[in-house]
């Protein structure tokens, strides 16, 4: 595969809005007990909240960061931030020669982009067809099927390379996307696990958890810990970013010279 070349049309800046048009929100993610609170625009973990919103104070930018998914405490009444979205249909920071304003502090969201997945989806899927949705996000990016076509016959460890090379950092900036949720997953089952706690989980009525969700506390993921009692974990940042990438590269290069 060639090598990924953005050609600058600020097309995924402009276009940010949720591929399900339509879907009405909040709404459980899949089987578990994540909620989508508002409209995914664009993710952004806490820890780059604060710092995009002060970059729109610089700059007398105008931007709404609202809650995107969340958990329900059913005991506590508390409700967990895990990220926030942008709200509006295109990003507040794209300039009209079409060049983002906040580049040096872009999410990892968009630093990630176009990457359709990142070491842990093509790891789960065995290399068999690990790309199931539409990849074409724009024009310099390929398709599902061309994706597809050029996996086959090859193993796991030879299409994680063929990423890492297409994409360079992009691709390790996906796998750090796919890293910082992980973390927030083990948090939460040990919230589950050594506390008990009972999250709201698909089949709720959806109106009453609105309601209760409207009126709760709301605490981002390390706070709620906190407030659990445990000892407030140590939130992972952009600058861990540079030790998870070479540790990924040295996994690549290994798994290919036993391969």
């Amino acid at each position: 595969m060639k090598k990924f070349f953005c050609k600058g049309c600020g097309k995924c800046c402009r276009e940010i809005k949720s591929r399900d048009s339509g879907k009405e929100y909040p709404s459980f993610s899949g089987k578990g007990i994540a909620i989508t609170l508002n409209e995914p625009m664009l993710s952004i973990f806490g820890f780059e909240k604060e710092a995009i919103e002060k970059e729109a104070d610089k700059k007398n930018i105008s931007v709404r960061i609202v809650p995107e998914q969340v958990l329900f405490d059913t005991r506590n009444k508390k409700t967990v931030i895990l990220t926030y979205t942008f709200s509006g249909e295109m990003c507040a920071f794209l300039s009209n020669d079409k060049k983002c304003t906040i580049y040096e502090n872009r999410p990892v969201h968009c630093r990630a982009h176009p990457a359709p997945v990142g070491l842990r989806r093509l790891s789960e899927s065995s290399g068999k067809n690990p790309l199931t949705f539409n990849t074409k996000v724009c024009d310099s990016e390929l398709s599902m099927h061309e994706y597809n076509e050029a996996f086959k016959g090859r193993s796991i460890r030879e299409i994680i390379k063929l990423f890492a090379e297409r994409f360079g950092d992009t691709f390790f900036y996906k796998c750090y996307f796919e890293f910082l949720s992980m973390q927030q997953s083990l948090l939460i089952r040990k919230a589950i696990d050594e506390k008990g706690i009972k999250f709201a989980e698909k089949g709720t009525d959806m109106d009453l958890l609105k309601r209760r969700i409207q009126k709760s506390e709301k605490l981002e993921l390390h706070d709620y810990m906190e407030f659990l009692g445990f000892p407030r974990p140590k939130e992972t940042t952009l600058k861990g970013f540079p030790a998870f990438r070479d540790s990924i590269k040295k996994m690549i290069e290994k798994n290919m010279q036993t391969s």
